[in-house]
């Protein structure tokens, strides 16, 4: 296989710092897992036509979360090709209700376009990548529609933002000041534990922003991982 294929067919691109790495998968109905930021879409499409993948071709986006820099390509993309785009169930409520707030587009002041999901992905349900198949594993915390992507017989992890290198990611709170000390009250009173990634068997880690062999930092990922309750307004 190719240095960046992880899969037969599932391709690895890795983007600059603070911008999604991305997958794709070709084949004659091409699958992307996340489309960077809307601002470098050319680019996206350079990086994905390089692999021998036309935009106008894909039939489905699968998005590891709402924030800008994982769906930036999603309507144009959708508008080219018709594609399905899936989701977790609280990032479709925030997308079919145009909520650019709970998607941290007006907090990170970033542009990014609104566009149709097709599916809602939940915890514990399989999700098909041509051949291969992925536990949808939801990890709120760094987003409230956070998930991860888990290939069990390959025993490899597509963390997205849950995990960074030696770290997990930044957890997004943003209750309002006034209502700082409730926030604080009800975060508390709310904590989930969440799926401890710990307990994954893990040849390959593919994280948001580096590709990296696992090694005994994984561990890290038995932190308690926060709920929905964290995205205050």
């Amino acid at each position: 296989m190719a240095e960046n294929e992880i899969l037969k067919d599932i391709f690895f691109i890795e983007r600059g710092y603070l911008n999604a790495n991305h997958f794709v998968y070709r084949s004659n109905a091409p699958i992307l897992i996340d489309s960077g930021y809307v601002a470098d879409v050319d680019e996206t499409e350079k990086l994905i036509t390089d692999l021998g993948v036309n935009l106008s071709d894909v039939s489905l986006i699968i998005n590891t979360h709402s924030h800008c820099d994982h769906i930036g390509g999603n309507r144009i993309i959708q508008q080219r090709s018709d594609c399905d785009i899936a989701l977790h169930a609280v990032g479709r409520h925030f997308i079919d209700s145009q909520d650019d707030w709970s998607t941290w587009w007006k907090y990170y002041n970033q542009e990014a376009d609104f566009f149709t999901v097709t599916r809602s992905l939940a915890d514990g349900e399989s999700v098909a990548v041509g051949p291969h198949e992925f536990e949808v594993i939801y990890t709120p915390g760094h987003a409230a529609d956070g998930i991860v992507l888990y290939n069990r017989r390959e025993k490899i992890l597509i963390s997205s933002d849950t995990l960074w290198e030696n770290d997990s990611a930044v957890l997004t709170l943003a209750p309002q000041p006034t209502s700082l000390p409730a926030a604080i009250i009800s975060c508390a009173q709310q904590l989930w534990p969440g799926r401890d990634l710990s307990q994954l068997s893990t040849a390959l880690v593919v994280p948001q922003d580096l590709f990296r062999e696992p090694d005994a930092d994984i561990q890290i990922a038995g932190i308690l991982l926060a709920s929905p309750e964290f995205q205050l307004r």
